[in-house]
């Protein structure tokens, strides 16, 4: 059983009780339920909505999918669930809630990738596509039961979902997490995922013209073609400053949640405050894109520390963004 609101439509936590409102906005939740026949969601009732098929006590769920695939018919089912005794109905449901976890645990990789995305709605999807599937027969099964992904650093386990993930949605999105956690090696295969017209290509475009990108990709997409795509993007709060970059066009949107998109609109704004408090961050491919921003806009007083600091790579580009940009640095004359 899950939790509606009936006004806003989102669902409620867990621990949600009947005569509990909505946390969202504070008005009436239905409970529902999710049909044993077609595996779709609807009020609590004698019936389903949407095919007919009675209601069972939701713990029965698992089981009564069991015994459709077996081929128990969508009248035969509540009868038999009724006649079972309860250590059978028991068996089915075990050997039921043993692929549910299966699925559970791919909607889990998604949950964790959502993390580095802008879309959110992607694991939610993935529960329900999968929970209509279930239970799988036994080769699809096969397929999709895994051992438990040992902890690894978030680049890793985003390059394990990219490679080995038989799920496409965690696939295409974890080249995407790979290219956001400064993975460049990810680019090639993620401007692949910008082509067409749909949530995927929105959310690709995003990544690919995220700051490190921009900085750190030599051989991009042709820059005309980025264009008119941001300025079609359908998620403009986040596609504006980047817009800004390439085209030049003003922001004109409020400020976002997102460290990556408000960097960049720092970078496009001249926002130099912001950009030199970047100069201390842990990232040090974020101090360098500070640095060469400050450099080209001659506001570099305060880089000596990161010059210093940066890795060779690093300090002969800077040094040439100097050389390029004909401005002194007078903080490097004195001292270390």
């Amino acid at each position: 059983m899950r939790a509606i609101c009936e006004s806003c439509a989102k669902p409620q936590p867990p621990d949600w009780r009947a005569g509990d409102l909505c946390i969202h906005c504070g008005l009436t939740v239905r409970a529902e339920s999710r049909c044993y026949w077609c595996a779709k969601w609807g009020p609590s009732g004698k019936f389903c909505r949407s095919c007919g098929a009675a209601s069972i006590p939701d713990e029965h769920y698992g089981a009564a999918r069991m015994l459709k695939q077996l081929g128990a018919s969508v009248f035969e089912i509540p009868k038999l669930l009724a006649e079972f005794e309860p250590e059978r109905v028991e068996t089915y449901q075990a050997i039921y809630q043993q692929q549910h976890a299966v699925a559970l645990a791919y909607v889990d990789d998604l949950r964790w990738l959502e993390e580095h995305l802008y879309q959110r709605h992607w694991s939610a999807e993935l529960e329900e596509e999968l929970t209509a599937e279930l239970p799988w027969p036994e080769a699809r099964f096969k397929q999709l039961n895994r051992t438990p992904n040992p902890p690894a650093p978030d680049t890793s386990r985003a390059h394990v979902l990219s490679e080995r993930s038989p799920i496409n949605v965690i696939r295409n999105l974890a080249i995407l997490v790979r290219l956001r956690l400064g993975d460049m090696t990810a680019y090639r295969e993620a401007s692949y995922l910008i082509e067409g017209n749909d949530e995927l290509s929105a959310e690709a475009l995003l990544h690919i013209t995220n700051w490190r990108c921009l900085y750190f990709v030599e051989d991009r997409v042709n820059a005309y073609k980025l264009i008119d795509a941001l300025r079609a993007h359908p998620m403009r709060d986040y596609a504006a400053p980047r817009l800004a970059w390439h085209a030049g066009e003003p922001v004109e949107t409020p400020p976002t949640s997102d460290a990556d998109t408000e960097f960049i609109r720092a970078i496009v704004e001249r926002q130099y405050a912001v950009l030199e408090s970047a100069l201390a961050s842990q990232d040090a491919a974020k101090c360098f894109a500070a640095a060469t921003a400050l450099i080209l806009d001659k506001q570099a007083r305060n880089i000596g520390p990161v010059l210093r600091a940066a890795s060779s790579k690093f300090q002969f580009e800077l040094l040439q963004s100097i050389l390029l940009a004909k401005t002194p640095i007078p903080e490097l004359l004195s001292p270390a």
